[in-house]
């Protein structure tokens, strides 16, 4: 049977082993007004022979951040339904501080495994849809779109600051081994990649709109550099991983993206860009001339 906080500390002053409950010694605790039982705990242990309650404060945000956590850790397109239920057996989360790390640790998350991005971006969905996470500050409720378009939103200035990117770059360049610098720089851009990856399945959530996509895309197609004329190459990595996630779901055939369209093609013509870069949009320009592009 599961215990409550109250009912295990009102046993932390007795000595007799008779007075502790058998299921205390692997206990299960519970968050207020919630029966999803977030972890097992050895709170109670065996001194000589006494039982006693440990010195262990019972952190019900760590824990619960830790058990959202696993969550997020084991979700995948095949057992999405059964997963996002446990979610949603969880008590709804309106405590600030609970959804700001949770929203950081999935974009952790995502920036490391990002074959799961696509479903990440379906969570976020999910739990905007269902309420499942919003907080009140001075009257006024903030809802989880708002704060994870927010956390995005400094994930992907932090891509678009030469300042960062100079820091990174200067940092690879002191390592001496090839394949440590090689892996280092992979690993490097896979952090960035993610959080791209992120802004492209969101927008086909429609949780990121049109204004958004079209602004990050041009900012990864622009020179980086005031004394640059051509992109960076990362950004173009990037740019050329975000366009082929939207699979249909971006059209660039639009009078408001005329801009966008001739960049990606003079992209393939600028032979200052390498043969490899300008093949890989090739790829996508060629698809241009078809009804539904990119």
């Amino acid at each position: 049977m599961p215990f409550t906080k109250e009912e295990i500390l009102s046993y932390k002053y007795s000595n007799d082993p008779r007075d502790i409950p058998n299921e205390l010694k692997n206990f299960k605790l519970l968050i207020t007004k919630c029966n999803y039982v977030l972890e097992h705990l050895n709170i109670v242990h065996n001194d000589g022979e006494i039982w006693k309650l440990s010195d262990k404060e019972i952190d019900e945000e760590s824990l619960l951040l830790k058990n959202l956590n696993l969550i997020f850790n084991k979700i995948s397109s095949e057992n999405y339904d059964a997963v996002i239920m446990e979610l949603i057996k969880l008590e709804k989360i309106n405590n600030k501080n609970i959804i700001n790390k949770s929203i950081e640790i999935l974009i952790k998350n995502i920036k490391t495994n990002q074959v799961f991005g696509r479903t990440y971006a379906r969570l976020c969905k999910d739990i905007q849809d269902r309420n499942l996470w919003e907080y009140s500050e001075s009257g006024k409720t903030i809802y989880f779109h708002t704060i994870l378009i927010k956390k995005v939103q400094e994930e992907c200035i932090k891509i678009m600051d030469n300042d960062i990117r100079k820091t990174d770059i200067e940092g690879l360049d002191k390592i001496d081994d090839v394949e440590e610098k090689y892996e280092m720089t992979n690993k490097c851009k896979k952090k960035y990649n993610g959080v791209i990856l992120l802004i492209g399945y969101l927008y086909i959530y429609k949780m990121i709109n049109d204004k958004v996509m079209d602004t990050v895309i041009k900012c990864l197609c622009s020179p980086f550099e005031t004394n640059s004329e051509l992109p960076d190459a990362w950004n173009l990595d990037f740019l050329y991983n975000l366009i082929t996630s939207l699979d249909n779901n971006y059209d660039i055939n639009t009078n408001t993206r005329q801009d966008i369209k001739n960049v990606l093609i003079y992209l393939t013509k600028d032979k200052r860009l390498s043969n490899k870069i300008r093949f890989k949009f090739l790829n996508i320009t060629d698809k241009f001339s078809s009804p539904i592009c990119i």
